[in-house]
């Protein structure tokens, strides 16, 4: 007897009430099942397809009410589903895959979120911060919206009113952006002190960092996971992740019901930044001495740099985030052939072993800290003046 051959089989079935209708194909290759069911109410309907390789399956469920309930495990599929002009509760649930992004177009989407940042315990140990120490909190993501304030869990052992400065910064090790202070009253039992801010936050991710007046300062924390603490021994220059957890709280307006997030390289909107101006005043440097005249923490970039010193033989070094930018010395510029028109960097005046005027004009970015330096080369002590225009992330 011959093999038999591959069929298609129609299945139509029309005008009845169907309970029950189980189609079971095992260890065969079909061609084409179509099961057309039009006009009738339908109990249940099962289709069990095991340890078989499909070509398409096609369902169309039309003028229903429908919940379909999608369950695909331990397999790599591409689902498409199609669902037009009907209302349908469609549930997905992954396990141990990649994540799905969903996009509800309903009025919790454009309506702002409130809600506050928090991951602390129920029983705080406490910290205390010398002059230089730092303690930090990281939230990664989901932190753009209204800072409202920054809660700190803290207690003073000491018989007179001590502080905790507070800082924003976008990211661990990068320059503050803003800065409030709580006062802790002498003798205050641990409770939990407010610092005010109320400013947009711009960014995804958040690093909040707290320094003390004294060490009669306590600051809460538990070591239960998971761990978001960092710690600083020189100020916040450098910081070292530790197995505990800050008790900071942040109280969040205007955020959204989660934002889609990217990485790569991107076309992306310049976050805004705040020119501001700072002046050295009237600084004396010392005979054959490197002294910083004007330091600028935040992240940003340099605009404008203005010196007037009374002796050419007056090096200026630009730092930024400890790192040497540029150096310029008047007399060297003077050789060189600057002008009060060159670009970039102009020497607006000159007099050898005298006063002389240099505007720097070359745009150098930081992240954490600008600092300009100036070393005096003569046997004598010497004044310097410095202006200095940036632009600061806000």
């Amino acid at each position: 007897m011959s093999d038999w051959p591959d069929y298609t089989y129609p299945v139509d079935i029309v005008a009845q009430t169907i309970t029950n209708l189980a189609v079971d194909i095992a260890a065969q290759s079909v061609g084409n099942l179509a099961v057309d069911i039009a006009g009738q109410s339908v109990g249940n309907l099962a289709v069990d397809i095991a340890a078989q390789s499909i070509g398409n399956i096609n369902v169309n469920l039309a003028a229903s009410d429908i919940t379909l309930p999608i369950n695909i495990q331990s397999t790599s599929v591409t689902v498409p589903i199609s669902i037009e002009s009907q209302t349908v509760d469609l549930n997905i649930k992954t396990s141990g895959g990649t994540n799905i992004v969903i996009d509800k177009l309903t009025a919790e989407a454009y309506t702002e979120n409130r809600r506050t940042l928090s991951n602390n315990g129920t029983s705080a140990s406490w910290a205390s911060l010398g002059a230089n120490d730092r303690a930090g909190k990281f939230f990664p993501r989901g932190c753009r919206g209204f800072i409202v304030n920054v809660n700190v869990y803290c207690q003073n052992s000491a018989p007179a009113d001590l502080t905790i400065t507070v800082y924003l910064s976008n990211a661990i090790g990068a320059g503050y952006i803003y800065s409030a202070t709580i006062t802790v009253p002498a003798g205050a039992s641990p409770d939990w002190r407010t610092a005010s801010f109320n400013v947009a936050w711009q960014y995804d991710s958040l690093f909040v960092y707290v320094a003390a007046s004294d060490t009669d300062v306590g600051i809460g924390y538990d070591t239960d996971s998971p761990y978001d603490g960092y710690s600083s021994s020189d100020g916040g220059d450098t910081w070292t992740g530790q197995s505990r957890r800050y008790w900071f709280t942040v109280t969040m307006h205007g955020q959204t019901v989660g934002d889609l997030p990217v990485t790569g390289t991107l076309n992306v909107v310049q976050v805004p930044h705040s020119a501001g101006r700072f002046d050295s005043g009237t600084v004396s440097v010392p005979a054959e001495t490197e002294r910083t005249v004007l330091t600028v923490n935040g992240s940003g970039y340099v605009a404008r740099l203005f010196v007037q010193q009374e002796y050419s033989e007056m090096t200026v070094y630009v730092y930024a985030d400890g790192n040497t930018a540029d150096i310029f010395n008047a007399t060297d510029l003077n050789s060189a052939g600057y002008t009060a028109n060159t670009p970039g960097i102009q020497l607006l005046s000159y007099t050898a072993g005298g006063s002389c005027t240099i505007q720097y004009l070359i745009k150098v970015e930081f992240t954490r800290k600008l600092e300009i330096g100036v070393y005096n080369a003569d046997s004598s002590a010497h004044n310097v003046r410095v202006w200095l225009t940036t632009n600061l992330a806000k």
